[in-house]
């Protein structure tokens, strides 16, 4: 999908963004989720590694809230891990010519993911 003139990028970016911010959110909160069941790390353990209350630990699993990059580092390091970002096209046909992942290269499950 090429965006050729500007009004049809702007209707796109109007149409998308909302789908994007309550995706991407979610998204991360179900990977942070994933990992500490995983890992078995409890929540409280987080929440003391991050120098946070355990309730600020729920909002960042409910998916609702804004995250800085700032706060997404701290969480990494506060589970001594780090995030792997990547940016795929939603047209199915893009999507089958992405390059396949490595073998180390790890997902959480769409279950977590898709709430």
């Amino acid at each position: 999908m090429k965006l050729q003139n500007g009004t049809y990028a702007t209707r796109a970016l109007n149409e998308r963004l909302p789908i994007e911010l309550g995706r991407l959110p979610r998204d991360i909160a179900g990977t942070i989720e994933w990992f500490l069941q995983k890992y078995e790390v409890p929540q409280k353990e987080l929440a003391a590694n991050l120098g946070v209350s355990e309730g600020r630990v729920s909002q960042i699993l409910c998916g609702d809230t804004n995250l800085t990059l700032r706060s997404l580092a701290a969480v990494a390091a506060a589970l001594d891990a780090h995030f792997e970002v990547r940016l795929v096209p939603n047209d199915p046909q893009r999507k089958a010519e992405e390059p396949s992942r490595g073998a180390g290269d790890v997902e959480a499950p769409d279950d977590l993911i898709n709430r």
